[in-house]
């Protein structure tokens, strides 16, 4: 009889077995399939016909079973994979971004999760080193608005690292479609970024909080009023609308001349403070705001019994009617601007229309 411990403490390699048995051939069949397509394509496939699944162990002739199921409910099978992680320098510091490494019979395969903020696949052609890099940009996943702006950047610091040279310097030393798709890459997460910078701004300037996993409601309808909040509160740029009045009460509102001077005909400056609410996904965002309606033309007066008096105006096609306004946190804000609105007139009159603002950012 040998020495049993020196067997169990030797350095002797171990084998691991296992043995899968199946319903019927039908099975087994099936069961060979979804082997080749795994190592094929990398897919993980659901088989069907699993009877009992036996591992074991061998070191020399011995053999230590391990576990035995035969209560199969359901198998999966899918390619070894290995974890890789890429350590990188962003604009918010060192960040790791971590990969899944399988191979197929022709390609090296890289990918994160599913469920990343960002789901990033990379497919390297074994022998001619040809490459095809895809994404899925998930921002609901992310915790917070900081955390989509965080994983924006480690994307971006990515495929710089990749290419080992800033992507804006690699056109030379590509095909131009190549090139192409990958600056469209770049400049997506670029200006995502930009975007949800403002938004962040807006949750730090009017102290709420916005859910990532929302984003997806109303979505060209918030992403606007993000926009012209941002314009009014960060740039506190005065924006041109198309909203006009009818009609007023003198005591309502303030006019730039004497309410005995005005006559049918007279073209007006109105200013007058308005509350204004806007709406990002499900987060009610209430504002005050110092208005000046210009090139109102008088059609009609009214005199009440009780001394007020109705203006009626509308507008001359050579001088269209239009408000200008600028925003407030608060209501006090808004009154301290309506008492120089009148020396600033030039500004309100100058006012863009909000997606001349953003035309002009698309164009920097």
């Amino acid at each position: 009889m040998g020495n049993k411990l020196k067997e169990v403490f030797s350095n002797q390699e171990i084998t691991y077995k296992g043995k899968i048995s199946f319903k019927d051939k039908e099975s087994y069949k099936d069961f060979i399939e979804a082997l080749n397509s795994v190592q094929e394509e990398g897919k993980t496939i659901r088989v069907n016909g699993v009877t009992d699944i036996a591992t074991s162990v061998q070191t020399g002739d011995n053999i230590y079973p391990i576990s035995e199921y035969e209560k199969i409910v359901d198998v999966i099978i899918g390619p070894s994979k290995e974890k890789v992680t890429f350590n990188i320098d962003t604009e918010l510091g060192k960040r790791d971004i971590n990969f899944s490494r399988f191979h197929t019979n022709n390609n090296i395969v890289l990918e994160t999760k599913k469920d990343e903020i960002v789901y990033l696949k990379i497919v390297l052609e074994k022998g001619t080193g040809k490459s095809t890099i895809t994404y899925r940009a998930q921002p609901e996943k992310a915790k917070s608005i900081s955390e989509i702006i965080e994983h924006y950047n480690m994307i971006i610091a990515f495929f710089d690292r990749l290419f080992k040279q800033p992507i804006d310097d690699i056109k030379n030393n590509m095909q131009i479609k190549e090139w192409d798709s990958i600056k469209f890459m770049k400049n997506y997460f670029e200006e995502a970024i930009l975007q949800y910078k403002k938004l962040h701004f807006l949750e730090q300037e009017m102290k709420i909080t916005i859910d990532p996993s929302k984003l997806k409601q109303d979505e060209e309808e918030c992403w606007r009023d993000t926009e012209e909040l941002y314009i009014i509160l960060k740039k506190k740029m005065p924006i041109r609308i198309n909203t006009k009045l009818k009609e007023m009460k003198d005591n309502d509102l303030e006019i730039n001349q004497q309410k005995e001077k005005i006559k049918v005909g007279t073209a007006l400056d109105v200013t007058f403070i308005e509350r204004k609410v806007f709406y990002l996904w499900g987060k009610n965002i209430e504002i005050y705001t110092s208005n000046l309606l210009t090139n109102a033309i008088v059609k009609e007066i009214i005199e009440f019994e009780n001394g007020t008096t109705r203006i009626s105006y509308g507008e001359e096609d050579s001088r269209p009617m239009f408000i200008s306004y600028k925003g407030f946190k608060t209501e006090k804000e808004a009154e301290n601007e309506m008492k120089n609105i009148m020396k600033n007139r030039e500004l309100y009159v100058n006012a863009k229309r909000l997606w001349e603002y953003l035309a002009e950012n698309r164009n920097l």
